[in-house]
Parts: structure tokens; C-alpha cells; sequence
């Protein structure tokens, strides 16, 4: 083979290019006054042209400027446009919101059986209010009773269903999860609840059905393991870490799973994607010599594997880049990793700009960044002259490098991260390794009985072992920490101090150093006065949902819950979060009739027996009449249900003050 004459993609290239393009998304998203958003490109390449003054460049940077500036005005307009798009749908559904009617929608998804319900992702396609037929085109979540039947062929059927369209509530604290967020990155903006819906017809086009495919495949292989792997956490596992299938987990397994640090394992990512790669070359090689058919039919292989699994970020990036790695291979030319790295970024973002706030995109480019930057440094530095020394030395240095580059991420979102704990990914990710193998050949073969009988024993086997060593690492002490030390600001921060020790490690500048040790020093001071500042916090929330409602009071390190029930999503989305957030104790519950009776006793607050906002939830209804005439102001919770629009229309007519929470 000759060495390579040539770099398929120019160093540093496509860095260039997808923070460019990176940048103009941010300041579309979060500036909201369009003149100021598109002067940005003029203000940056003026910018750009003093730096260059300023430093007595050598040459002329006027056209690098120039092509920054026009990528970074692209970046505005690519995401100028989807919130355009996004505009438009909630402007279209907005005449059909809140109001009963009769509804046509298309299931595109396989059901999901949630606590209370069974969840449909579907298209509205047409709604009928009263005599006006509206058409649409939009993607939104239905929930119907969890007994209701369906048949098993669903892609494509058209239901037609009667019940009102909602907007999901946003999120009301900085430490609550923004559901209604997360379903707008994923372009639903309604949902829907009917107990009454019907089988009217199905969508029969070769075209859909043949797009529907991949989803099928994933639902045969899910019935195949369903039918082999009767241990329910060995089946979860495995429809997780072979499909992409996440729903069956149990709940204390996925938190222990989290607590280690280990969670990646459980979503389809780059890990299991190369391992898929190195599956297939293994396998074609014996059946296609030409290497071009070869990388053909395997990335043709692993295309329908990445659309059945659910095309995530992670594995779209772990596509673009094996495909760039062989093409690089075949053709004898030398590749830059890096520019790789951020040309598959900068692809993901041109489809679908919402997904660098997408969490799974942040963490799967800041670990495999890690992983390049730190791994080889540190395996050239270091190496053992036998086999297990060598890999414990390189599991240990994979593992330090993507949990250094993605802590300020998990501190930031989860407000934790794993310490020893994670340590159990030099035990756990070789037996994941040998699941994914174990596991191909059982999917290949699972009609063959003995063969799948056989196969399935070795998974449910080394699935539990792994299930063991991750429940006794998330029980060690330390295995997670909870930390409440990153605002905005303390991300940032700790960012420039990752970045800064970085150039440390590979220039070993004694300048780079100082500036290194002054991001640390402050960001240890502005952590700490941040943490400081919100233990001593006291302060009031609400939390509701379309079943339940409370009222809490932080004081201190202890978090106080008055209601009269709590289901698993206000536990798990709020209770959990603020806590986590607060760094408190674990949190006392008391039930809401002690409120407004006994709160004043506990805590002596001003307000506690006379307070200025009147609850009005499903708990209290009984006394909605009694409230309305005696007090003035009220907060609407949220499950008030349907009766939400005729409470309003009474404290109206009453002119009494309220607030829809």
C-alpha cells in the first residue's frame, strides 16, 4: 500500500466550519431581535480583521474571515428557518387547542405502555370542530387507556379519535425537566388523552409501508427476544443494548446503571455501533473480496441498523465517520480524526440544527473529543509489555478521558457524577463487548431453536453478571456524588479550565499553566459561593401535573412536600431534580390538608395562614365554590382537567384574579 500523498479532509477544516455554524444556531435561538441576530456576521468579521491588525498577521485573513462569517449567518438561517416551522405548526393547531373534537391520525411508532396509559406517536391529519374540517400535517403524543387494544399491524393505521388537543406545560424552575421542551426538539408540540377512538382505515402506500421497515425489523427481533430471554431484566437489558428498546428497564436498575457512570451502555451509541463495523468486516470478508463491494455492503448493513435502532445522534455521527474512515482506507489517503470528528457535527446539524441541545449529541462528541485528545498522548507515554496491564491501562485511560470531558455536562444537567463508581466500566464494558457479539449471532439465528435456546442462555448469563457488578458499584460509597456547583457561568468555567488543561498537556507552557491554575482558582471560589447561595435558600414552589398537585417549601438543607399523593413522574422529574439541585436532605412529605392548618407551626412563615394565592386543584374541588366567593386570588393547577375552561369562565365572571399554572 502506498502512504497516503494527500489529506482527504485539510486539518482543522470543518472545526472551522461547524463552530461557525454552531455559533449562528446559538444566536438564533437565543436572540431574539432578528436585526441584532443577522448584524452579528458583519460585527464577527470586523472582529476578526483588527484581531489580525492588531497581531501583524503575515498574510491576509480577509477570505478565512469572510467564509466564517458567511458559515455563521448559514448557522442563523438554517435555524432561523425551524423556528419558523415551529411558529407556523403551534400557529396551526392553535384554533384546535384546548377544544373537544373529532380527530384523524396516522400511527407511526410502535405503542408504548407507560404506568396509566399506552402511548402512540402519530400525525394529525385532519380535526373536525363542530362544522370546520381543518387538514394538517403534525407530528403529536397520544395517550389512551392502557387495557385499550390495537392491532398488531399498526404502522400506518388511521384512527380517529375524539378529545382535546393540549400544549404540554413548560417547565416552571430551572431544575425541573422541560418535557414540553424536549418534545419541541423532537417537532410535537401537542398531546392528546381520548377514551374514545375507532379503526377507520390504514395507510397502504408501498412508499410509507416500505419507509416503516426498519421499525418492523426492530419489532420482529423484539418479539425473537421476548420469545428466547424470559428473565424480564436480562430481556430489558438486552432489547437495550442490541435495538435501541428502553422501555421495560426497571426503574432502580437504570438509576444504579446512572449512578456508575454506565448508562451509556444502555443506548445504542458509538460503542455498540464499531463493534457492529468490526462484526461485519469480519463477517463479509469471507463472502466479498473486493474491498470497495465490502465497505458497500457494510455501511449498507449498518445504515438499516442505525434507521431500525432510531438514528440517534451518536449513531448518526458513529455513521458518518466509519464511512469516512473507509472511504479514507480504500482510497489510500490520509484523514484528519478530527475533521472528521466535526464534519459528521456539521452534517447532523444541517439536518436537524435543534440537535446541539440535544443532551445525547453533547455527550457523545465531548467523550469521543476526550477519548482523541487524551487516549493516544497517553498510551505513547505509557505502555506494558503483556496483554491484561495493557488493557487495564488503556480501559483506564478511555474511562478517565470521557469522563473528564463530559463531567462539566453531567454536573450541569443531572447535578451529579460518578466518582468510583465509574470504575465499573473497566469490568463492564468487555462483558457489553461480548454481548453485542453474542448477540448478533442470536439475531441472526433466533429461528434456528437450538441455536437461540442456546445463545439466550449465554445472554440472560452475562447480562445478570454485568447487572450484578453495576448494582455493587452503585452501593459503594462515593459511587456518585451530588453536586449543585455549576450555574451557566461555573459551566463555562470549568469548560475554559478543560480547555486550558489541555494546552498545558501538549505544550507544557509555563504561561498556559498560570492561566490554567487562575480558571481553576476561580472557578473553586465561584462554585463555592454558588452551592453556598443556594443552600441557604428558602423559598416557595409549586408543582403540578394532570394528576396531582403540591406545594413546597425550602428551608435550608430540608426540602417540605404537603400532598396527597405523589406519582412517579412528580418524583422522579421534580422531586428528585430539586433535591439534587438544592444538595438537601431527602425530602418530608405531609399531606395537603395540613397546608394551610399546621404550615405556620412548622416554619412560622408570614404568609402560612393566609396566603395570598388559593390553590384550585383536583384535590380540593369539593370547596371550589366555598374558595371562589370567600377568597380573590387563586392559582389554577393543572389537574383541573376539563374542567379547567368553566373554572376559568366562573372566576371571570366573579372578576376575581387568577393565574393558569
Amino acid at each position: 500500500m502506498r502512504p497516503g500523498r494527500k489529506f482527504l479532509l485539510t486539518n482543522l477544516l470543518y472545526l472551522k466550519v461547524f463552530l461557525a455554524f454552531a455559533l449562528g444556531i446559538i444566536a438564533a435561538e437565543f436572540i431574539e431581535n432578528t436585526w441584532v441576530t443577522f448584524s452579528l456576521p458583519l460585527l464577527i468579521f470586523g472582529l476578526f480583521q483588527l484581531t489580525y491588525t492588531l497581531i501583524k498577521s503575515s498574510r491576509s485573513k480577509y477570505l478565512d474571515s469572510l467564509i466564517f462569517s458567511t458559515i455563521f449567518t448559514c448557522g442563523i438561517i438554517f435555524h432561523s428557518f425551524s423556528l419558523f416551522q415551529k411558529a407556523k405548526s403551534i400557529e396551526d393547531l392553535s384554533p384546535i387547542l384546548d377544544l373537544e373534537a373529532t380527530h384523524l391520525v396516522r400511527i407511526e411508532d410502535k405503542p408504548l405502555f407507560k404506568t396509566n396509559s399506552l402511548q402512540l406517536e402519530a400525525t394529525l391529519l385532519k380535526s373536525k370542530l363542530d362544522t370546520t374540517n381543518l387538514t394538517f400535517d403534525e407530528k403529536i403524543l397520544i395517550y389512551l387507556p392502557k387495557e385499550s387494544l390495537l392491532d398488531s399491524n399498526y404502522y400506518g393505521q388511521i384512527l380517529q379519535l375524539q378529545g382535546r388537543l393540549v400544549k404540554p406545560n413548560a417547565a416552571h424552575y430551572s431544575f425541573e425537566f422541560d418535557y414540553a421542551k424536549w418534545l419541541a426538539r423532537k417537532k410535537i408540540y401537542t398531546t392528546l388523552y381520548s377514551k374514545n377512538f375507532q379503526l377507520i382505515n390504514r395507510d397502504s402506500r408501498q412508499l410509507y409501508q416500505l419507509s416503516k421497515l426498519p421499525y418492523k425489523m426492530r419489532d420482529y427481533f423484539d418479539n425473537e427476544i421476548d420469545r428466547i430471554i424470559l428473565d424480564p431484566s436480562s430481556n430489558a437489558i438486552a432489547k437495550s443494548i442490541l435495538i435501541g428498546v428502553r422501555s421495560d428497564i426497571d426503574r432502580d436498575l437504570y438509576t444504579a446503571y446512572a449512578d456508575t457512570g454506565t448508562i451509556h451502555i444502555l443506548s445504542i451509541s458509538g460503542l455498540h455501533f464499531g463493534i457492529l463495523i468490526l462484526f461485519l468486516e469480519y463477517i463479509l470478508s469471507f463472502f466479498i473480496k473486493r474491498e470497495g463491494l465490502r465497505i458497500l455492503a457494510k455501511h449498507s448493513i449498518s445504515f438499516l441498523y442505525a434507521l431500525m435502532t432510531g438514528f440517534s445522534a451518536p449513531i448518526l455521527r458513529s455513521f458518518i465517520m466509519f464511512v469516512f474512515f473507509d472511504v479514507g482506507k480504500w482510497k489510500q489517503t490520509r484523514t484528519s480524526s478530527y475533521n472528521i470528528l466535526f464534519l459528521s457535527a456539521w452534517i447532523i446539524l444541517i439536518y436537524d440544527t435543534n440537535q446541539i441541545f440535544n443532551i445525547g449529541f453533547q455527550f457523545s462528541y465531548c467523550a469521543l473529543l476526550g477519548i482523541m485528545l487524551i487516549y493516544q498522548r497517553a498510551v505513547w507515554k505509557i505502555q506494558f509489555n503483556s496483554i491484561i496491564p495493557n488493557f487495564i491501562w488503556k480501559s483506564t485511560i478511555t474511562l478517565i478521558a470521557a469522563w473528564l470531558f463530559t463531567a462539566p455536562l453531567t454536573i450541569f444537567y443531572y447535578y451529579k457524577f460518578s466518582w468510583i463508581g465509574s470504575l465499573s466500566n473497566i469490568l463492564v464494558v468487555p462483558i457489553t463487548t461480548l454481548i453485542m457479539y453474542i448477540g448478533f449471532i442470536f439475531l441472526l439465528f433466533s429461528k434456528i431453536e437450538f441455536l437461540s435456546n442456546l445463545l439466550g442462555c449465554c445472554l440472560t448469563l452475562l447480562i445478570n453478571i454485568q447487572n450484578t457488578i453495576i448494582k455493587f458499584f452503585s452501593q459503594l460509597p462515593y459511587a456518585s456524588i451530588n453536586s449543585n456547583a455549576l450555574d451557566n457561568w461555573g459551566f463555562w468555567l470549568l469548560i475554559l479550565f478543560i480547555a486550558t488543561l489541555m494546552i498545558v498537556l501538549y505544550t507544557k507552557n509555563k504561561l498556559s499553566f498560570r492561566i490554567m491554575s487562575i480558571f481553576l482558582i476561580i472557578f473553586i471560589f465561584y462554585s463555592s459561593f454558588h452551592s453556598s447561595r443556594l443552600s441557604r435558600e428558602e423559598n416557595w414552589f409549586l408543582v403540578s401535573n394532570y394528576k396531582h398537585s403540591a406545594v413546597i417549601y425550602k428551608n435550608k438543607n430540608n426540602l417540605y412536600v404537603f400532598a396527597d399523593s405523589i406519582d412517579e413522574n412528580t418524583n422522579r422529574f421534580f422531586l428528585n431534580s430539586m433535591s439534587a439541585y438544592y444538595a438537601t436532605n431527602p425530602f418530608i412529605v405531609y399531606s395537603s390538608s395540613e397546608y394551610i392548618s399546621n404550615i405556620k407551626n412548622y416554619y412560622s412563615f408570614q404568609y402560612a395562614a393566609n396566603p395570598r394565592f388559593l390553590l384550585l386543584s383536583k384535590e380540593n374541588k369539593n370547596l371550589w365554590n366555598e374558595y371562589i366567593n370567600k377568597r380573590d386570588s387563586f392559582v389554577i393547577m393543572t389537574n383541573v382537567g376539563y374542567h379547567k375552561s368553566d373554572l376559568i369562565a366562573s372566576l371571570k365572571q366573579k372578576n376575581k384574579f387568577f393565574y393558569v399554572y
